[in-house]
């Protein structure tokens, strides 16, 4: 008798491959969707490097200044 998990649903790759068996090595490892969902909402929306952060806000304190000049 084969009991199938309903976990494997949270996991596209699992999800996909009904008589797919995965071994997680700690190397990689498979991620359920809402982490996935999350992880791309991230790259997507918030991805922006500190340095990138403090570019902008010079850069903004500058032409708030220029146009407070006009």
């Amino acid at each position: 008798m084969t009991t199938r998990n309903p976990r494997r649903a949270d996991f596209p790759l699992l999800a996909a491959n009904p008589g797919l068996y995965y071994l997680d090595s700690a190397a990689t490892s498979q991620k359920p969707r809402v982490v996935l969902d999350a992880m791309r909402d991230y790259y997507e929306r918030d991805n922006l490097a500190y340095r990138e952060w403090d570019t902008i806000s010079r850069d903004r304190a500058k032409f708030d200044a220029w146009l407070e000049a006009l």
